[in-house]
């Protein structure tokens, strides 16, 4: 402490070495939610009796069609899925109705859609 420092000191002011330090920034506490982020809303399992997935990535369309080869109707949900993925198990399916006598209707505006099996309609 200097000769300038020593005469604050003797006024009533403290030092900097005296006065107490200031939390660092990156020490702080973080809060265990993070409020940017959007929630989503809660997964329904299914409707009517109807099944729904949720598949985000085109890895997920074994466990669908897996379950649709049981004879079930199956909704699917593209909510969580971005436009890429979507497209490629869109694609997947509309090649399975193709292939097959079963149908694969949009019934949301491009982020739900029902694969109904052979013989299986749906009321309008």
């Amino acid at each position: 402490m200097g000769f300038f420092g020593k005469m604050m000191s003797a006024i009533g002011f403290q030092s900097a070495e005296e006065k107490p330090k200031k939390k660092d920034k990156n020490s702080a506490k973080k809060a265990s939610y993070d409020l940017r982020k959007q929630e989503k809303q809660e997964k329904i399992d299914n409707i009517d009796g109807i099944r729904v997935f949720y598949p985000e990535e085109i890895a997920e369309v074994k466990e669908i069609f897996e379950y649709f080869k049981k004879g079930e109707p199956v909704v699917i949900n593209f909510e969580y899925a971005d436009e890429i993925e979507s497209a490629k198990i869109k694609a997947y399916f509309y090649g399975v109705a193709d292939a097959s006598n079963v149908k694969f209707l949009s019934i949301d505006r491009e982020k739900m859609y029902i694969l109904l099996p052979e013989g299986v309609d749906v009321e309008n």
